[in-house]
């Protein structure tokens, strides 16, 4: 069906009206609230900071966060820490940037699988960091200095479900501070023996 002129012309008439509304009316009144966001965000990542930082005792700790709402905050957490001229830690990882349960599993002295729900592409601002054009091959192994992280499961997506994640030192090494989200802050986490699982539900925001 082919549009009259003046029947575009209300269209078109009626279209400005609303982004004139949205734009001069309704944008300037959300202005406070969302100025507040980042003030927010600056809170929720100085109490994850000051929480996951107070947990270090010793010189030359290496903080292994099991978690965190996505990966850019964990990033931040340790940037923005570096930024204020604190120390940071002697080594510092996330493994999974979602809140989701997770079940995680000792399988040796050095080594523990995590299986978060919906995967580590759960949090929607985690997919920043992996292109979907290109798929993770499953069972190839990604080597650092410290450690090794091997998938074992991956989605129709080539998202990675299911991990291992090898470390330099025995888990349970002094040097080692493992620590999980809990209630918008971190916890000292205390791993299962060796063949055991245990099962992380992140409670709060």
């Amino acid at each position: 069906m082919r549009w009259s002129t003046p029947l575009r012309k209300r269209f078109a008439v009626g279209l400005g009206a609303l982004f004139l509304v949205c734009h001069a009316v309704v944008g300037p009144l959300l202005l406070p609230a969302r100025a507040l966001t980042m003030w927010q965000y600056e809170r929720k990542l100085v109490k994850a900071q000051e929480s996951a930082f107070g947990l270090l005792d010793q010189p030359l700790q290496e903080l292994v966060l099991v978690n965190a709402p996505d990966f850019y905050f964990a990033e931040m957490l340790f940037l923005t820490r570096v930024a204020r001229g604190k120390p940071p830690a002697e080594f510092e990882i996330c493994l999974n940037g979602t809140l989701e349960p997770i079940v995680l599993s000792r399988l040796d002295v050095n080594t523990v699988e995590l299986a978060p729900e919906g995967g580590f592409m759960a949090a929607p601002f985690n997919r920043i960091y992996r292109d979907p054009t290109r798929p993770m091959p499953r069972s190839t192994i990604y080597s650092f200095d410290t450690f090794q992280i091997r998938p074992l499961e991956i989605n129709a997506a080539g998202e990675p479900m299911r991990a291992k994640f090898r470390f330099r030192w025995p888990l349970n090494h002094r040097r080692m501070v493992w620590a999980a989200w809990h209630n918008g802050r971190y916890e000292r986490l205390k791993l299962p023996d060796v063949g055991q699982s245990m099962r992380l539900e992140s409670k709060g925001p």
